[in-house]
């Protein structure tokens, strides 16, 4: 039987739109006519995108594409409503819908050709291709028209119409239509040009790929952001609760809400007494950036009475304050660990000088996210810029498995909190809301191997987001070097198909995906600026052109996530790095690695490994599959949210 992508009731469920309930028809009477075919891929409404050298898109849809081997590949235009043609009026082309309203449309034949022309020159610019040349052929659908007879001036064109569109007649039309496919100038003469078997399994697959064997990834995200927006909304009422406490830690997984709460904290903050200033910091500068965004756009008028700033750019402007030019030390440390550690004394020593302190800019209430990367000196210096420790409120916000800051390599033994700070009340969130039930499923050992790593005992399971089940990550093998290296050739061309099959073959958007890498931007083999394939890398947290994707460290990127996350170069890191990488993505995950490092990450997932044991030398699961997904074996105990949480 024919492959239908999406499936026959899966497009019925999905289309709610009467408008296309023609394309709906036509649908079912392919899916009729080649039941006993099932080698007949039929692909229904496929988006498609191409970029041209300047950079510039031009995008799509194409309503029916037949994919055969022996076979052109086929596009077909589907019109609804009674559809007319006439060269000496103006519009040429118009529909009557069934209420009688009638309604100039595009050309329907030109259409199709563009879309034929356009898929095809994105399919030739992907590298699996390896082809100079496909052949297409093209046909415009009326299924409510009765045929209009021979016109002259569209003797060029094929076009079916109602009486003509029974499943017993649909594959000799088709076969009608294939004949009119251009030959390939460089190729053996035939009377119908054929696709072939290899370009139509690498056709399949990708089609399958990008379609889920379901929904595509496009319309997965869709549901998933309107779940999550849903969820995030119920979580920012919890400040409501946490109102009496003036001293807290809040403490919580990868994806619970510590910032959004934080950032929600800080406006109720200022709604409450108007007068009155806050301070909300982390560690991380694109958070920070991140942050700045969010609350200009959500609540623009709390904006000039909280103060989002990264640690390290508040310390420098509070040393400009004093008269310091924290660019000078720039100067003479150019290696950013001796310029932070210069930076943060010079802070320290002027925090403890009456004379500055009158010049320091200080607020009422202080809010720290990321508080597991700050060490208690830096904390302490912090606490300096409160105006009144006794009644302004101190919120810290943290994750131990996400302390990520150390060496190489080296764990960092969680948070290290002053004294007084370690007594407040602890409020633990339960919940992962961010990523899908697979993702949080597939990354908590390594956020528990992390913990051990640490030394601290594994935190109180967490429940995962009930609401969405989502895709299994997916592993893809890359080649070594010599070196034991990851092949950069290798890397890039991995990327580029992925890149290709998630931004030209989908309707998502560039600033829905990122590129994470473990290695440092000194030491990556992806440099922002070069170009893969189409796309170019760049450093802008969302990029400016439409064929721009994102490259961060994972580390950088910590605090932030996106729908679709890529990530390489993590070999040799630390479990709580993995951890952080793998839950930046909200809807599908790709790592892209060694066999060995995969082979690693798949036995940490189903809890064969405690997240920091040498690799069995087994192959893995999937060898021969390029796309390795995993579905890990293990059950976490669910445990609901209460909406008390923990203290102590």
């Amino acid at each position: 039987m024919a492959i239908s992508l999406p499936s026959l009731s899966q497009a019925q469920l999905l289309v709610r739109d009467p408008r296309r309930d023609a394309e709906l028809k036509v649908l079912q009477l392919l899916h009729d006519a080649y039941a006993s075919d099932p080698e007949m891929l039929i692909v229904y409404s496929l988006r498609w995108s191409l970029f041209n050298a300047s950079g510039s898109e031009s995008d799509g849809e194409v309503d029916f594409l037949l994919i055969h081997p022996e076979l052109p590949l086929i596009f077909l235009e589907v019109k609804g409503g009674g559809i007319q043609y006439n060269p000496a009026r103006v519009p040429q082309w118009t529909s009557t819908d069934r209420n009688g309203q009638t309604h100039e449309i595009d050309n329907p034949f030109s259409q199709v050709q563009y879309s034929k022309n356009s898929v095809i020159a994105q399919l030739l610019q992907d590298p699996r291709f390896n082809a100079t040349w496909l052949s297409g052929a093209s046909a415009a659908v009326f299924p409510d028209t009765a045929d209009w007879g021979p016109l002259p001036h569209l003797s060029n064109e094929r076009a079916i119409f109602r009486d003509e569109l029974r499943a017993d007649r649909i594959p000799h039309i088709i076969q009608e239509v294939a004949r009119g496919a251009r030959m390939d100038p460089n190729g053996a003469q035939a009377q119908t040009p054929k696709l072939g078997h290899e370009r139509y399994l690498l056709l399949k697959n990708l089609l399958h790929a990008n379609y889920g064997q379901a929904i595509p990834i496009s319309r997965m995200i869709e549901e998933e952001q309107r779940s999550l927006d849903e969820r995030l909304a119920r979580r920012r009422k919890l400040t409501v609760s946490l109102k009496q406490n003036p001293r807290m830690r809040i403490s919580g997984c990868a994806g619970s809400g510590k910032t959004l709460i934080a950032l929600q904290k800080a406006v109720d903050l200022v709604h409450e007494k108007p007068e009155q200033q806050v301070l909300l910091t982390c560690y991380n500068l694109k958070l920070g950036e991140h942050l700045n965004a969010l609350l200009l756009k959500e609540s623009p008028s709390a904006r000039e009475r909280i103060r989002v700033q990264p640690l390290y750019p508040l310390i420098a402007d509070e040393l400009r304050a004093c008269g310091h030019d924290p660019d000078s030390l720039r100067g003479r440390f150019p290696a950013d660990s001796d310029y932070y550690t210069q930076l943060f004394q010079t802070f320290t020593d002027i925090v403890s000088d009456p004379a500055c302190d009158a010049r320091l800019r200080k607020f009422d209430h202080i809010l720290i996210d990321e508080a597991q990367d700050m060490k208690p000196e830096q904390m302490d210096a912090l606490l300096g810029l409160q105006k009144d420790p006794n009644t302004g409120v101190l919120y810290l916000f943290y994750d131990e498995g996400q302390a990520v800051h150390g060496p190489d390599g080296i764990p960092e033994t969680g948070l290290q909190l002053l004294p007084a700070l370690a007594q407040y009340p602890h409020f633990e969130l339960i919940e992962n809301l961010r990523n899908t039930r697979e993702i949080a499923r597939f990354s908590e050992r390594f956020r528990q191997g992390g913990l051990a790593l640490a030394g601290l005992a594994a935190p109180e399971v967490l429940s995962q987001n009930p609401a969405i089940q989502g895709r299994p990550p997916e592993l893809l093998a890359i080649k070594t070097a010599e070196s034991g290296t990851l092949d950069p050739r290798d890397l890039r061309n991995k990327i580029s198909i992925q890149l290709t099959e998630l931004l030209h073959n989908t309707p998502l958007q560039g600033n829905q995906l990122v590129i994470l890498t473990g290695a440092s931007r000194e030491k990556s083999a992806l440099q922002v600026g070069e170009r893969i394939g189409s796309f170019v890398l760049s450093d802008k947290l969302l990029p400016e052109r439409k064929n721009e994707v994102y490259l961060e460290t994972v580390r950088k990127f910590k605090g932030l996530e996106r729908a679709v996350v890529l990530v390489t170069e993590i070999a040799g890191k630390d479990p709580s790095l993995w951890y952080v990488a793998f839950t930046r993505a909200i809807s599908h995950l790709v790592i892209i690695e060694s066999e060995a490092v995969l082979r690693q990450i798949q036995e940490i997932a189903e809890g064969r490994s405690p997240g920091h044991l040498q690799v069995r030398n087994r192959p893995l699961r999937s060898q021969n599959i390029t796309h390795a997904a995993v579905t890990p074996e293990y059950e976490l105990a669910p445990t609901p949210w209460n909406g008390r949480g923990k203290t102590g």
